[in-house]
């Protein structure tokens, strides 16, 4: 018989003040106020979302300067999270493979710029731009697709790029690609002729000082790892109320970002980069390969991207780092190259914790502090309930079958819907999460026409909002599209499944990765199937994206297989 939580789920204890948690000062009494402040900013955060645990390490060039951890490693058995809980550090761990391919373009055993072919020769894209390069891999701009992490065998899903042709020239866009890192990881074996891991581990860990890491996640590292959660629904909108479960447990050891750190150890490899490849054993890489590492090769989402590491412009300073999000954790790793300053912050669960928020607060602060300057504001504790201009959504909407009327109150608004009145929640831009049985499967997204809102979409309901002027779209479809329309599931932990509708004479996906949900239409292609955007909730005007869907088998009138991002879907019987 199963326990009562394993059937409902685990929910942190919502009074932070009783959870446990653990400080380390280290030997900068002059920040003790700013570490107050730091302190003060993580419990506001983790009281209102609800994360299982939070561990934060802060360092300067020299050494650790201030760490602590905050609630619990394992909600079970109510183990207090502590300054040694390992956490899976997820795409930070691009930047070390980075390192392992600048070490053996050092040692003359790599160009950067040679055809990534020409390396691999079992690989096989078909193209006619010029060839993939394995700069273009490093800074993700090669024109492959992001990937579905759905093959046991990373290998394969390489060599499966056969089916996923570049549709622009590498070097031209820049977009996320994990598969193209775990080409790389495959990359540093066959060049180097020995083990991915063997190689982080002598050529990262161990002359960083990194002695409580796995260059690999494996079944040995789960042992004394904090545990991983996740939402209990996977196919639908995020929301802080619903229960935790943990996260699904599977070895990891590509390239894309496979090791296991504590907050210490990843500080110190951030210290390393502060110290421009200076670890604490000895250089890692030397100053040109730095360099390379922290130069703009690419402009990514309003800032830059170098090799395995994002690069941006704060107040005139450089600042590095990387997100990187497994299956139950995330990780922020951020560093001041000017200022010498640097934090990680690990959480073993989903939920918006504002982590890369208190990571830029806790870089200002100290420099503030530092400087003797005016001290930045602390980020906000609270989920953000107001709405930039309310009005703007307030009214009466109307689909074919059923109506809502929004209203607006102190800057919050609210629908009214079957005689019941729920707050909407903000999910950024002009979506709203509605928790209610009819409509929790999709955010509700409203609709504007020359900057006026005309309506709101929550997946093939439409609703027009009374008295907008709006130009409604053509309602004639291609017949093959009605067979296209369902829930698809895979056997894949990171990207489990996804919706496609149809609303208003188009195809739409609506898809969660982590806690953030999207909805945004495909595009037919010629000679058939769909080009898809990845995180975004908007098509752009000159829709580039690399990533690809199509469906097949169609029985009783619906296609039973979607071949999406790489992984292969199956149609399954919910809604």
């Amino acid at each position: 018989m199963l326990s009562e939580n394993l059937v409902l789920g685990y929910r942190p204890n919502t009074k932070f003040s009783e959870l446990p948690y653990t400080i380390e000062r280290g030997t900068m009494p002059d920040y003790d106020s700013a570490f107050t402040d730091i302190d003060r900013a993580i419990r506001g955060l983790m009281a209102v979302h609800q994360p299982p645990s939070l561990s934060i390490a802060v360092t300067d060039r020299d050494g650790m300067i201030w760490q602590a951890a905050y609630g619990y490693a394992d909600l079970a058995a109510r183990a207090p999270a502590s300054p040694v809980s390992r956490y899976e550090i997820g795409s930070v761990g691009k930047s070390f493979t980075c390192l392992a391919l600048l070490k053996l373009h050092e040692m003359g055993r790599l160009d950067l710029h040679a055809p990534v072919t020409d390396i691999l020769p079992w690989l096989e894209i078909e193209t006619s731009f010029k060839p993939i390069t394995v700069h273009h891999l490093m800074s993700h701009t090669s024109g492959l697709p992001v990937g579905a992490d759905s093959a046991p065998s990373a290998r394969y899903e390489a060599w499966n790029l056969r089916r996923s042709p570049p549709p622009y020239a590498p070097g031209e866009r820049f977009h996320y690609s994990n598969v193209g890192f775990k080409l790389l990881g495959f990359l540093v074996e066959d060049v180097s002729g020995r083990p991915y891991g063997d190689i982080l581990q002598e050529w990262v860990l161990d002359p960083i000082g990194m002695p409580n890491s796995d260059a690999l996640t494996t079944h040995d590292s789960r042992r004394d790892m904090a545990v991983g959660y996740e939402t209990y629904y996977d196919d639908r909108p995020w929301h802080p109320d619903d229960p935790l479960m943990p996260a699904p447990w599977f070895e990891y050891g590509a390239g894309d970002g496979s090791p296991v750190c504590d907050a210490a150890d990843l500080a110190a490899y951030l210290r390393m980069l502060l110290n421009r490849g200076r670890g604490g054993h000895g250089r890692v890489i030397n100053e040109d390969s730095f360099a390379l590492m922290t130069q703009k090769a690419a402009e990514a989402r309003g800032a830059g991207y170098g090799y395995g590491l994002s690069i941006q412009e704060e107040e005139g300073r450089t600042w590095i780092g990387h997100n990187g999000g497994t299956v139950g954790y995330l990780t922020t790793m951020l560093g001041d190259l000017e200022e010498g300053l640097g934090v990680v912050i690990f959480i073993n669960g989903p939920g918006n914790c504002q982590k890369d928020e208190v990571a830029a607060y806790t870089l200002k602060l100290l420099r503030a502090v530092r400087r003797e300057e005016a001290r930045p504001d602390p980020p906000e504790s609270n989920i953000a309930i107001k709405v930039e201009s309310p009005q703007e959504f307030a009214g009466s909407y109307r689909s074919k079958s059923q109506a809502f009327e929004v209203e607006e109150e102190g800057g919050r608004l609210w629908m009214r819907y079957e005689a019941e009145r729920l707050p909407m929640d903000p999910c950024g831009g002009d979506s709203f999460y509605v928790r209610h049985p009819a409509l929790q499967l999709y955010l509700l997204n409203f609709q504007r026409e020359n900057g006026q809102v005309v309506g709101v979409g929550c997946g093939p309901a439409l609703y027009l909002k009374e008295g907008a002027p709006r130009t409604e779209p053509p309602e004639k479809i291609p017949p093959e599209w009605l067979t296209y329309t369902g829930h698809y599931r895979a056997y894949n932990p990171w990207f489990s499944n996804f919706r496609i509708f149809l609303r208003s004479g188009r195809l739409y996906i609506a898809y969660k990765i982590y806690q953030a949900s999207f909805e945004v239409p495909i595009v037919p292609l010629e000679g058939g199937g769909f080009q898809v955007e990845i995180g975004t909730n908007t098509l752009s005007e000159e829709p580039y994206s690399p990533e690809r869907l199509r469906f097949d088998t169609v029985i009783n009138g619906k296609a039973q297989r979607a071949l999406a991002f790489g992984g292969e879907y199956y149609r399954t019987f919910t809604p």
